[in-house]
């Protein structure tokens, strides 16, 4: 801005216009700093209440997904007995039904045997 020279200096009533101005785009620059202050916090806020929003969503996550882990793993454990118990009758059956004859068995067949024959004998004789 150029002033116009008057006789002691320059024009009084052009300065203070002038003045003025700069002092309503000074007050303009504040209510726009202000404002964009007042977006920075607001934006702070927001973003610190999405941080804490997501920070409890995944304690929350964490904590189900261990649940489901725990649950798993007992239904794991389960299976595992269900297995074992069919396992132990499984093999008691086959114990009761397939016992292998050890040779004292054997001796008692004969035994029996030998013992049907000699009576056998006696009646025949008889």
């Amino acid at each position: 801005m150029k002033f116009n020279i008057v006789k002691k200096g320059y024009d009084i009533a052009e300065v203070d216009k002038h003045i003025k101005e700069l002092e309503k785009k000074i007050e303009e620059f504040k209510e726009k700093e202000d404002a964009i202050t007042n977006a920075m916090v607001n934006s702070q806020v927001a973003a610190n209440n999405i941080i804490k929003n997501a920070e409890m969503a995944a304690v929350e996550m964490h904590e189900d997904m261990v649940s489901i882990v725990n649950n798993i793993f007992s239904s794991i454990d389960s299976q595992k007995n269900i297995v074992k118990s069919f396992q132990e009758d499984y093999q008691a059956l086959i114990n009761r039904y397939l016992k292998t004859p050890e040779g004292k068995d054997f001796q008692n067949i004969y035994n029996s045997l030998n013992e049907l024959e000699s009576y056998l004998i006696e009646l025949k004789r008889d």
